[in-house]
């Protein structure tokens, strides 16, 4: 188990218009990915709820949690799971 997760949101059904994009149109997309993750993480350090730093992965932004706190339960986790897709929805509505 490592200590460190990236990962990046993606709204839902954004995954299969990827896949179907022209090349030209998936490095939009992927910069618009970029922009709301980005959104993102200013959204939730902001509230105060969870902390998230980000990194660059295969020149993609990345959300980026580190669990360093032994006190840190899955329930935690999924708090801060919770706290990404709520900024999420008021990021994307």
């Amino acid at each position: 188990e490592l200590s460190i997760c990236c990962f990046r949101y993606l709204p839902g059904g954004l995954k299969a218009s990827l896949a179907s994009s022209s090349s030209v149109a998936r490095v939009r997309i992927e910069g618009e990915l970029d922009a709301l993750n980005t959104r993102l993480m200013m959204a939730v350090q902001r509230g105060g709820q969870a902390y998230l730093s980000n990194a660059t992965i295969r020149g993609r932004f990345a959300l980026r949690a580190c669990i360093t706190n032994f006190r840190t339960t899955q329930a935690d986790i999924h708090k801060t799971l919770e706290v990404i897709r709520e900024a999420a929805q008021r990021e994307t509505v």
